[in-house]
């Protein structure tokens, strides 16, 4: 399996809603498992600076890693 991340920067609009964050990243992880199951997520960090977050995950194809790019 490939390694592949992805830094994400949330929306102002997302960011002002702080107590909705968690359910929605709950709701997005949901979305992952359910569209791309060989996706295996390795770790998930909070970042201080220009990105939110930083998820690190392996995929077996490019094609593949990029769906969970695509799902928000």
């Amino acid at each position: 399996m490939q390694t592949f991340i992805l830094m994400t920067k949330l929306s102002q609009e997302v960011s002002k809603k702080i107590k909705e964050r968690p359910k929605l990243g709950r709701e997005w992880l949901e979305q992952v498992k359910e569209k791309c199951p060989e996706v295996k997520f390795i770790a998930h960090y909070a970042l201080l600076g220009s990105y939110d977050f930083l998820n690190i995950y392996e995929a077996q194809k490019q094609q593949i890693a990029a769906k969970v790019y695509m799902i928000g």
